[in-house]
């Protein structure tokens, strides 16, 4: 198990509401409104907009620990920053979890419906990729329609039974966390109302004090709703050619990061913002014309109805949303601490702006599987033991006696000895005596043919064992206390 802190956190604490850093009172009410709405659902966590907020999100699908451990120090930090009310009531002014939010990035566009799951056949692993349910490919998963739970529960349980033995790892809490689901408008939600479950199971198996604490959820194609996202909306149509050209400007300067260029055309600019609309593929933004003249188009020049559909930000408008006038700390994972190094470069140039901090937080956590798994060292080496045994037994075996001394004997002299034709006695003699020794210990012949093969296995393995992306309900209850209590280890005390 690896733990990503970075930048470390020794240094930071949260700033109070309507600091410096940009924290504004009216996009923290309306964050709070959003998520009260959800915790009188689906019971997640409330927000309080006048303590510290530490913000995360990802993608709404079956992920890996790598991204349940932002939702865990997003939620550490919220505890340790926060003051919890005397008692837990409805007002979204109070949090008795403190301020920790997890956006869902229902925006997006991917296949959120398949489950890779390990198998286990006379010491082979493989990997089983099962269709939990099938989806529109190319509609964000906010447009979504909700799919059958039912379904997803009948899956999990056939291939269970179907693979018996086989399956190394436990999927009641996939098929519980499916089980019931209230009702959602969209797949997003759906799944979001999953991964809290999953959430609360894999906290309520800790000991690390965190099972009562709840993540407030808010999405992406809700942020509309925020005064400030209004404000960069505006300032984006008015300003779009000279803040568009510095998005650019800083996606070349960070190639490796994998931001896209948006298009700058003679009487249109592309905005960093997507037209969604129910059950259709999300649409790019246009700016036609500049200054305060200038109108939201689609890319049929098509005028943008906000009646019709809702805008989103796409990734780096979103960040620096959230940056700039929600949260005190923002938890990145690994990419996402990559583009935003973008964002920061897009954001210093045209806006020169400050941003509140950030971090990346990750993990490697590998499943134990009852499976042999070998490096291409071992292999070469139990190639080596069994071309080497059958010659070598007496001083592997360490064995004594008159044939041992023969042997001995022979390999003193027969160098030394011209004749050629007691040269090809003496080394007929040699064969004899080392399968002699075969013929006596077909124990450790059969053994390091054993060991050859188990290598073999095992570097097939290899693949399959080093994967962390397996969902993260599918690892024990003691990897996922482990992984609780590294994540508070590295954390600061604040």
């Amino acid at each position: 198990m690896r733990i990503t802190l970075d930048p470390a956190l020794a240094r930071w604490s949260p700033s109070p509401g309507n600091s410096p850093q940009g924290i504004l009172a009216p996009d923290r009410q309306a964050l709070s409104a959003l998520a009260l709405d959800h915790a009188r659902k689906w019971g997640t966590g409330q927000l309080n907009p006048r303590q510290p907020l530490i913000a995360t999100g990802h993608q709404a699908w079956l992920w890996h620990p790598g991204i349940l451990a932002k939702d865990l120090a997003c939620l550490t930090l919220a505890r340790k920053t926060g003051k919890p009310a005397a008692a837990p009531h409805a007002d979204p002014e109070y949090l008795a979890s403190g301020g920790g939010l997890h956006l869902v990035v229902d925006q997006d566009v991917f296949d959120a419906g398949t489950l890779d799951l390990p198998l286990l056949s006379a010491q082979r692993l493989e990997t089983a990729r099962l269709q939990l349910f099938a989806q529109q490919p190319d509609v964000p998963t906010g447009c979504h329609p909700p799919i059958s739970s039912a379904q997803v529960v009948a899956k999990l349980t056939d291939f269970r039974k179907e693979s018996g033995p086989r399956l190394p790892v436990d999927l009641d809490p996939l098929i519980h966390a499916w089980e019931n689901l209230p009702a959602c408008e969209t797949l997003a939600a759906q799944l979001a109302v999953v991964l809290h479950r999953l959430r609360q199971w894999c906290l309520s198996e800790s000991s690390a004090g965190l099972a009562a604490q709840n993540l407030a959820v808010v999405f992406v194609s809700q942020l509309a709703a925020l005064p400030s996202f209004a404000r960069m909306l505006d300032d984006l149509r008015t300003d779009a050619r000279r803040g568009v050209e510095a998005y650019n400007l800083a996606a070349r300067q960070e190639p490796s990061a994998g931001i896209l260029p948006l298009r700058v055309e003679a009487d249109r600019v592309e905005l960093p913002v997507w037209a969604l609309r129910w059950r259709q593929p999300r649409a790019r933004v246009f700016a036609m014309g500049s200054g305060p003249s200038a109108r939201l188009i689609l890319e049929d020049n098509s005028p943008v109805e906000l009646g019709k559909l809702s805008l989103a930000p796409r990734a780096l408008l979103l960040t620096a949303l959230l940056r700039r006038g929600c949260c005190d700390l923002f938890i990145h994972g690994r990419g996402g601490g990559h583009y935003d190094q973008v964002m920061e470069r897009w954001w210093s140039t045209w806006k020169a702006e400050p941003l509140a901090p950030k971090t990346v937080v990750s993990a490697d956590v590998f499943l134990s599987l009852p499976a042999p798994v070998a490096e291409p060292a071992d292999l070469v080496q139990a190639r080596w033991r069994v071309h080497h045994l059958p010659h070598n037994l007496d001083r592997v075996l360490n064995l004594s006696g008159p044939q041992v001394q023969r042997k001995r004997s022979l390999l003193a002299t027969m160098d030394q000895d011209r004749d050629r034709h007691r040269r090809k006695e003496a080394f007929a003699d040699l064969h004899r005596l080392n399968q002699e020794f075969v013929e006596q210990h077909p124990d450790a012949i059969r053994a390091a043919f054993a060991s050859l093969e188990t290598a073999r296995t095992g570097l097939a393995n290899r693949a399959v064992a080093q994967r962390r992306d397996w969902c993260f309900a599918l690892y024990p209850p003691t990897t996922l206390r482990q992984l609780t209590e590294e994540i508070l280890k590295t954390l600061p005390v604040v």
